[in-house]
């Protein structure tokens, strides 16, 4: 099944191939008119630059789940674990409540599990989840882990205690994923029981980039810019007075 949609898919391809063409007309038109003098020259330039700026946005797509709200939650056998899959990624959240030493210890984690991609990690010997803010960028400039924890508490009756994770109870953060040229964001919150151990974990939505970077939260692929705009009408204006006044000159 096409995620994308017959209809998405469709104008995509359109887009793209109207780019691309206009993007070769334009390249051609610089090639052609090498021997024009300089101020010629910015003129199919502008034109060239701009088109290939608008193609190369219309090349990648931003996938976005809308919310979704899938959770583990403890149960009686004292763990629990959903798996979830978009695009190239495949990952599994889970919590576990567990006791061993004859019951004298007592642990309790949340975590994430990356069976295809990897996630953004806090990197070093004590690699856990890294939560990300709202728009940071989720690119290759980053280090990966696959099985990383959220959260983890550990308590003993001798008094043993301890505790690992950046991440905090109640609040929501978004953690990176990667996996080929596909880049995404999962937003992710987990919540503790009364004795202060993850009882349950939520991934609320997410999204992913087809072929490129993304940032934490973004849902969309964002449409040329003023500036993309206005290059490509000068470039195209351009070209058409030059022609003009070529036409003025032979006549």
């Amino acid at each position: 099944m096409n995620p994308h949609g017959a209809q998405g898919t469709l104008l995509k391809t359109k887009r793209v191939v109207t780019l691309r063409s206009y993007s070769s007309s334009a390249r051609s038109l610089v090639a052609s008119k090498g021997n024009k003098k300089p101020s010629h020259i910015g003129i199919y330039a502008a034109a060239a630059g701009s088109a290939l700026a608008m193609a190369a946005t219309a090349d990648a797509s931003i996938i976005y789940s809308g919310p979704q709200n899938i959770t583990a939650h403890v149960s009686t056998n004292h763990r629990s674990s959903k798996n979830i899959q978009f695009g190239l990624e495949n990952f599994s959240i889970g919590v576990g409540l567990f006791t061993a030493s004859g019951g004298r210890l007592k642990f309790g984690t949340a975590g994430v599990v990356a069976n295809a991609g990897n996630f953004i990690s806090t990197g070093g010997s004590a690699d856990r989840l890294l939560p990300l803010p709202q728009g940071f960028r989720i690119s290759s400039n980053a280090a990966f882990g696959a099985d990383l924890i959220l959260f983890a508490r550990g308590i003993g009756t001798t008094g043993f205690a301890d505790t690992s994770g950046q991440w905090i109870a109640g609040q929501t953060a978004f953690a990176g994923i990667h996996n080929g040229p596909e880049f995404g964001w999962i937003r992710l919150r987990y919540d503790n029981n009364a004795q202060g151990f993850p009882d349950t974990i939520t991934a609320i939505d997410w999204a992913y980039n087809t072929n490129g970077p993304i940032n934490a939260g973004q849902t969309a692929t964002p449409e040329p810019g003023p500036l993309s705009l206005l290059l490509l009408a000068g470039g195209a204006s351009g070209v058409l007075a030059l022609r003009r006044r070529k036409k003025a000159a032979q006549a």
